[in-house]
């Protein structure tokens, strides 16, 4: 039998659980994660898809037909993603990461084919 102190921790221990159970539905805390992980997946899959195409092209020189097939294959997905993301996202986060961009990839870098 439990006696002392044990009686005490197993209370605590239970009510934590009880409130978790209870807060877990409320929170949907695990169909944010699982959105957010299926917009990793996605967006990284998108991203690598678009880094081939910008490969293909400087290698090439040439910005060909199959590449603006590819490049709009992409967007459509982008496109089907975006009904995943957040209906009102963080406007401080939105910029800042805008600067991190620029910053990372200046436009003078960014190569337009003629």
């Amino acid at each position: 039998m439990i006696s002392g102190i044990g009686v005490y921790i197993w209370s605590v221990l239970s009510a934590v659980s009880v409130l978790f159970a209870i807060a877990k539905p409320i929170l949907k805390l695990t169909d944010d994660i699982e959105r957010y992980s299926k917009l990793y997946g996605e967006h990284t899959t998108t991203y690598m898809a678009l880094k081939t195409i910008e490969e293909d092209m400087k290698r090439r020189h040439v910005l060909a037909q199959e590449h603006i097939d590819q490049f709009m294959a992409v967007r459509a997905r982008a496109a089907e993603l975006a009904r995943l993301d957040d209906i009102q996202p963080l406007k401080k986060l939105i910029l800042q990461l805008q600067q991190d961009v620029i910053t990372e990839i200046p436009v003078e870098s960014l190569w337009m084919p003629k």
